[in-house]
């Protein structure tokens, strides 16, 4: 398989056009990927990594995947299945199926600074050997060479960052009155300038997000959004966690609510809040293995007769108790 028929594979996969055996090969790959991650290496070192990186991605996703078994949880008719497509999409560093509209607007990169206008996704390089892929339709204004004491640009429309880690020269991206400040991780902006909207999501690292004298702190899996409808720094959860620590078990035997909980805690490193004392200790048995958080959560107030509501960053469960 080429990168070209990869890639088409993957778009396949978003657009829920993937048939079944594809869907599988897909979750199969990226479980091995996140089992075969590696510390970032130096520049110089990634050219040979990445040509071996797509050789070992070829032969994976060429090799017949071994049967899977779909283990019954306690609830008659609910069974152990996939995650949603967006989660795989999204923890692979792809793009939002959406376009934005670009309008020029206040830079504070100097406007003699390149300008690069997407035709289409495209991904950058910049003198850091920090990477931008920007979505078509958007534009980057970026230096040459990062001289001073910061590492900015200024984006309208859609992008994903991943940031080359410096402590002593701090990353920001401007997106109208917003500033979003990092050292060293990967996250979507997502920039329209006409309704004044401004979203970051964190997929890796801290993020800072400033507007005004208000600064709001986020981390994998959450989300801040401003518009000119709701002028405030709103924190929320992504649609779609990822999994920030694969080397937790999602199989239950009996295990007390309060645990279950302490597991998704730090499997996806979200806080969840159980209200009702008499809920702690209800034993939960199930396989949540390939779910995404809400179906696992979905399952797990099915068999405890509860329910699940976000709130700002956290999950609050609730619920009567054991029947």
């Amino acid at each position: 398989m080429t990168p070209e028929e990869f890639q088409e594979l993957l778009l396949r996969y978003q657009r829920n056009e993937a048939t079944a055996e594809e869907q599988q090969r897909i979750h199969a790959w990226y479980d091995r990927l996140a089992a075969d991650s590696q510390e970032e290496l130096p520049p110089t070192e990634r050219p040979p990594l990445q040509a071996k990186l797509w050789s070992t991605i070829r032969e994976r996703i060429d090799e017949p995947e071994p049967e899977i078994q779909i283990r019954p949880l306690r609830k008659a008719g609910w069974y152990v299945g996939v995650a949603a497509s967006v989660l795989l999409v999204l923890s692979l560093g792809l793009w939002f199926w959406t376009q934005s509209s670009v309008n020029s607007g206040q830079l504070a990169v100097h406007t003699a600074a390149p300008l690069l206008t997407a035709r289409g996704p495209q991904t950058l390089t910049l003198s850091d050997q920090s990477q931008v892929t920007l979505l078509e339709g958007s534009s980057l204004r970026y230096s040459s060479t990062f001289t001073g004491k910061l590492r900015e640009v200024d984006l309208q429309g859609t992008a994903f960052f991943q940031i080359t880690k410096n402590p002593e020269k701090p990353f920001l991206v401007h997106t109208g009155s917003l500033e979003t400040k990092v050292l060293g991780t990967s996250f979507w902006v997502r920039h329209q300038p006409k309704q004044s909207y401004v979203q970051v999501q964190v997929v890796t690292g801290k993020v800072s997000v400033q507007k005004d004298q208000n600064q709001v702190i986020l981390v994998p899996n959450q989300l801040v959004t401003y518009s000119r409808e709701k002028p405030w720094l709103q924190t929320g959860l992504v649609q779609n966690p990822l999994v920030v620590d694969a080397s937790v078990s999602m199989r239950f035997k009996d295990v007390p609510l309060l645990r279950v909980v302490e597991r998704l805690e730090k499997r996806y490193g979200i806080s969840l809040l159980i209200k009702q004392s008499a809920l702690r200790q209800c034993p939960f048995t199930g396989d949540l293995t390939g779910l995404g958080l809400y179906e696992q959560l979905g399952m797990i107030c099915q068999a405890l007769n509860a329910t699940y509501q976000s709130d700002g960053t956290q999950i609050l469960l609730q619920g009567a108790g054991c029947r």
